[in-house]
């Protein structure tokens, strides 16, 4: 299902005139690398900016080389390097670094590309939720269930019996 909810999503982005592709890596709880993809772009059919998610890959290591690779890939294989106009990323090294960060190689292919920070990821995003006590509350209750997880294999095993039953699936 995933394949043909990603071939929708691609279709429509090679049929209108620009898009962005934005990236972000993350390790799941198993500590394996993943990279995710989504991407920007005008709905031909009814005008609407639209943000879709695209694709979420397991990846051997978060180094640059191997987020340039598969960025690349995605974008020849299914989209057009003609259309895109920007990437999207955090500010790390790895993404924008000036010698071989993402962008910078990107921008050897595309020397038009635009380079977009998240602002989820300035350091002012989070002093701005910390003005709202409701994401305040929510960021803390988040980070002590993290670090009671965290600092226990015990409990972490203990969290990991308890979510095997959702992981099985009937044949």
């Amino acid at each position: 299902m995933a394949g043909h909810v990603e071939d929708k999503v691609m279709s429509n982005v090679k049929s209108c005139p620009a898009y962005s592709n934005m990236a972000d890596e993350s390790t799941d709880i198993s500590n394996r690398k993943h990279l995710i993809f989504s991407v920007m772009y005008i709905d031909a059919q009814s005008g609407e900016l639209r943000t879709e998610y695209v694709r979420d890959l397991e990846i051997p290591d978060g180094k640059a080389e191997t987020i340039y690779k598969e960025t690349k890939d995605l974008i020849e294989t299914n989209l057009s390097i003609d259309n895109l106009v920007a990437f999207g990323s955090d500010g790390c090294n790895t993404m924008i670094g000036s010698k071989a960060g993402v962008v910078t190689r990107l921008k050897d292919i595309k020397s038009t590309l635009i380079n977009i920070h998240c602002h989820n990821h300035s350091p002012g995003c989070k002093r701005q939720f910390e003005d709202i006590p409701l994401f305040k509350d929510v960021d803390d209750t988040l980070t002590h269930v993290f670090k009671y997880y965290h600092c226990s294999a015990v409990r972490t095993n203990n969290l990991e019996k308890i979510q095997k039953p959702f992981n099985e699936t009937e044949t």
